[in-house]
């Protein structure tokens, strides 16, 4: 489903969270970084979830520490998880960032198995060239990796990067694609497409998942 409607995409999150937590007790969603997830960020964290109930990972990261400026769970941090936490509704503990500096994508992989080994919810802010998460059209959205990997030579900086994997976020119940801003067009466009391939667009794999929904910007 495509939609100009943010309170649909957030209505749909809210439906497979709560199926999630009925059926497990908890649910789990892979954030990632970049500015377009910041626009679902300000709308969903004023929504009823069952904050205590959901496990947040990475999508992808940059292979920077926490505390730098590059860092995708920063951002995150100070633009969402800082706010419910304060305010009483998420758990630190809830929180489960990747750390370049002390954690491997092994290690970090085997944490997410501890969690079902999938997200529930899949957020994938897409770019230009329809790259999702460091999936990059022709080059690592080839990787045969089951769950987390690192690259070193990103086409878009910086180069060293970690991410999930094809095989990972094809396993999601749900995908939630943001093409925000003009930008975006050509990857929209290439995502209707049904001509063109998952490796050349990578924002496709949202089709094999259980169910997606993609919020838009672009008229």
């Amino acid at each position: 489903m495509i939609t100009h409607d943010l309170k649909e995409a957030i209505l749909t999150i809210r439906k497979t969270v709560a199926s999630e937590v009925l059926k497990k007790e908890y649910a789990t969603i892979g954030l990632p970084g970049g500015r377009s997830v910041k626009v679902l960020l300000d709308a969903l964290q004023n929504e009823e979830l069952p904050w205590k109930k959901i496990h947040f990972f990475m999508v992808d990261e940059r292979l920077a520490p926490l505390t730098s400026e590059d860092s995708n769970f920063k951002m995150l941090k100070s633009v969402f998880f800082e706010g419910l936490i304060s305010s009483g509704k998420l758990p630190q503990k809830n929180l489960h960032p990747f750390d370049p500096e002390n954690q491997t994508p092994q290690e970090y992989s085997a944490t997410l198995v501890d969690f079902g080994g999938r997200f529930d919810v899949a957020v994938l802010g897409v770019g230009e060239d329809g790259h999702v998460g460091a999936l990059f059209p022709n080059y690592s959205i080839e990787s045969k990796e089951e769950y987390f990997f690192t690259i070193d030579n990103s086409p878009k900086l910086p180069k060293e990067r970690m991410t999930s994997s094809r095989s990972l976020l094809t396993k999601s119940q749900l995908g939630v694609l943001l093409f925000i801003g003009d930008g975006k067009r050509t990857a929209l466009s290439q995502f209707k497409d049904t001509n063109v391939t998952v490796s050349n667009c990578p924002a496709k794999l949202a089709l094999e998942m259980q169910s997606y929904v993609a919020y838009t910007d672009i008229r």
